[in-house]
């Protein structure tokens, strides 16, 4: 790949003044380290500025995408592996609360996901109350339960 790296100046004259103005394009090999950087494999073959449009392709999960460079800066992350990420990290989290996660799929933080709770109820649960410490209807019910007794000392 050829990096382009010049400086173009242009004057412009009006009536009593001369302005000076100058541009500088990015070099392609800075772009290609910058998705280098972010597992991305540039298929484009020119660059002329930040708004020119670049075609390039996650290495990991092989979308592609054609997004200007200034955006592509601004939001670097693959959209398909930050889903899966995110599943991920859900996944190990109703496991690491010994529940098991039967939704194959992240819908949303506010969208419902079926499990099987730790006391061996099938549920739906979104992930914010998860994270808050809900559980199950079962187990909702037990814990209050015991709540009660121990505020009376029964």
């Amino acid at each position: 790949m050829n990096a382009i790296a010049s400086v173009t100046w242009t004057i412009r004259s009006g009536p009593g003044f001369v302005q000076l103005k100058a541009k500088k394009f990015l070099q392609m090999e800075k772009v290609k380290n910058f998705l280098d950087s972010f597992n991305y494999e540039l298929c484009s073959t020119e660059y002329k500025n930040k708004y020119s449009i670049l075609s390039y392709k996650c290495s990991v999960c092989n979308t592609g995408y054609t997004k200007a460079y200034r955006n592509i800066k601004r939001y670097p992350e693959c959209k398909v592996c930050k889903v899966y990420n995110k599943y991920t990290v859900i996944y190990n989290e109703f496991k690491k609360q010994n529940c098991t996660l039967l939704s194959k799929t992240y819908p949303g933080y506010h969208k419902t996901m079926e499990y099987i709770c730790n006391c061996g109820n099938i549920s739906k649960i979104t992930y914010g109350h998860f994270k808050s410490g809900v559980r199950c209807r079962l187990c909702s019910n037990e814990k209050r339960k015991q709540q009660c007794l121990n505020k009376y000392n029964v």
